[in-house]
């Protein structure tokens, strides 16, 4: 699975850009057949292949509604956001449906019995404005070129770089 910018898009000035790169994420996710998930991003001119941290524990319930053509159920989790200076226990709500019977979704989303249709990811939403489903068989290449971390590492990276250009503040 593949989910990243879609880079035909317009965008009238660079905060444009910036900001749907802070909402969709920035760099392209990959999910392998063995359901790990990786990110690839660059950071100070270098390109890093993230291997991301799979804790979520999706609680699929009853609630059901229909998108589009799909019939699809109510699935939530939630996860811990850290980015060095706060933390916070993000909720998710994802629509998935089992009529695509592929467990993927948005950035590091997946692992549902179907395809996630719709999501929303403390605030920010997400949603599938086209499917086509193709008997051809799509290979979606796994990158190979980048440096090889763990979320965690990458993290104290990040963070070590900030306090490199901007010192230390208290």
């Amino acid at each position: 699975s593949y989910y990243g910018l879609v880079e035909d898009l317009v965008y009238d000035d660079n905060r444009e850009l910036q900001m749907a790169e802070i909402i969709a994420g920035k760099g392209n996710f990959y999910i392998t057949p063995n359901k790990k998930t990786i990110h690839e991003r660059e950071f100070t001119s270098d390109l890093f292949l993230i291997t991301l941290e799979n804790d979520l524990n999706w609680k699929i319930t009853k609630e059901s509604k229909k998108i589009g053509k799909y019939h699809c159920y109510k699935a939530t989790t939630t996860y811990i956001f850290n980015n060095g200076k706060i933390t916070n226990e993000k909720i998710v709500e994802a629509w998935f449906t089992p009529e695509i019977p592929f467990p993927y979704g948005p950035k590091k989303f997946h692992g549902l019995p179907g395809m996630i249709l719709e999501l929303t990811d403390n605030h920010l939403q997400f949603y599938a404005t086209e499917i086509n489903l193709s008997q051809k068989d799509l290979i979606i290449p796994i990158p190979k070129k980048g440096i090889e971390i763990t979320e965690k590492k990458y993290k104290e990276y990040v963070l070590q770089k900030g306090k490199e250009r901007f010192g230390r503040r208290n």
